[in-house]
């Protein structure tokens, strides 16, 4: 990934969860090998690492893929422990999918504020077959306090980037915070 011209470098831990079938885990390998690469459903908790340059610092990623079958949902909250930050990821084409985002959220909550979650649309590519409208799903990530919301296509490498760079982006600045007002910033 990109990594010239960085002096700094930080690491961290980003949780990537949803419901079984969203998408999370072709989203992660389109990062982490630049192309569509169609996945299977994730048992457990897959693990990748990559590398991202963000504003002129290289960020060492892991990006935990937590399983999104319902026996594998009681971890989440031991899975969401050490991240920093999280995409939340439903299916734009699967109603139901987007109506479990609150007990998703509920979950991640217990370990992680609202604020370092990012709610992410995937399979963007569907076009005039989505049953999410954007509006509906922005006022959920609004109401619900979190980092924001975008749409994504793994498929077509649609702003797939992207959404790791706004998650980081709100993770540095909601820990570069208590600095600043420590000091008095």
């Amino acid at each position: 990934m990109d990594t010239v011209g960085s002096s700094e470098t930080s690491l961290m831990i980003i949780l990537v969860a949803g419901e079984g079938g969203v998408g999370k885990s072709t989203l992660i390998k389109h990062l982490t090998e630049g192309a569509y690469i169609p996945q299977r459903i994730t048992v457990g908790m897959g693990v990748e690492v990559c590398t991202l340059v963000v504003d002129g610092v290289e960020h060492k990623i892991t990006i935990k893929d937590a399983g999104g079958e319902e026996r594998f949902r009681f971890m989440l909250p031991i899975w969401t422990k050490g991240a920093k930050g999280a995409l939340l990821v439903f299916d734009l084409g699967r109603f139901h999918t987007f109506m479990h985002l609150s007990e998703w959220l509920d979950l991640m909550k217990e370990s992680l504020s609202s604020d370092r979650i990012l709610l992410v649309g995937a399979k963007y590519d569907i076009g005039n077959k989505r049953e999410v409208d954007e509006e509906e799903a922005r006022a959920f990530a609004e109401k619900a306090g979190m980092a924001g919301y975008i749409e994504t296509s793994a498929m077509m490498g649609f702003q797939v980037r992207d959404a790791f760079e706004i998650l980081l982006r709100q993770v540095i600045a909601a820990e570069q915070l208590p600095s600043m007002v420590a000091n008095g910033s």
